[in-house]
């Protein structure tokens, strides 16, 4: 219902990958939390994710924001594309490529630590933001999973309200388990480099 209306109204559609390219952003640039970069902990890990890995997909654990997400990622993002590339000593590129648009391109400082990366921006903040639990890790395959809590969700959607009220009410509806349960980002990514 939500994804018809959506390729019915262009206004809609332009506002909706507006949001979306904006929350997206939010959520690289949201989950504020400290880690600790202690040498005695070091995983073999830390060597295995130094690399280029390109997002393949890209799910959520709420049923009705996975319906909509295809449609919509296939006109904001060009998936494969998409990439983060970790270097051996603690630096990141993030680049989100963008259809029809100049791509978003981010440096920053990562730490792997038992199963999870924290990224750094420090042109941003300089404090460790947004970290993904790395549920797998192989030679070729890697599962990124950010937790947001209602909490953090009510906020991301109090930010889109004050750009948008006609796309927070649709992003609401789109959310609305998750504004009680909380949501789960899952970026599955392949190594290309």
């Amino acid at each position: 219902v939500i994804g018809s209306y959506i390729r019915k109204n262009k206004t809609m559609k332009s506002k909706l990958n507006y949001v979306l390219i904006y929350v997206l952003s939010i959520i690289v640039c949201f989950n504020f939390v400290s880690c600790d970069d202690d040498d005695d902990t070091k995983l073999d890990y830390e060597t295995l994710i130094v690399g280029k890995w390109s997002v393949e997909g890209i799910s959520t654990d709420n049923k009705r924001l996975n319906e909509a997400l295809p449609l919509v990622l296939a006109q904001v993002l060009d998936l494969g594309s998409t990439s983060i590339t970790f270097d051996s000593q603690g630096n990141s590129e993030i680049y989100i490529s963008l259809k029809g648009k100049d791509a978003i391109q981010l440096k920053a400082v990562y730490a792997y630590l038992d199963g999870q990366v924290a990224f750094r921006f420090d042109d941003i903040l300089p404090i460790p933001l947004n970290v993904f639990d790395v549920s797998s890790l192989t030679e070729k395959d890697m599962r990124l999973i950010a937790s947001f809590s209602p909490e953090e969700l009510a906020i991301i959607l109090e930010l889109v309200k004050a750009e948008d009220a006609e796309i927070a009410q649709l992003l609401e509806t789109l959310l609305s388990t998750s504004l009680t349960d909380g949501l789960k980002i899952t970026l599955d990514m392949k190594r290309i480099g």
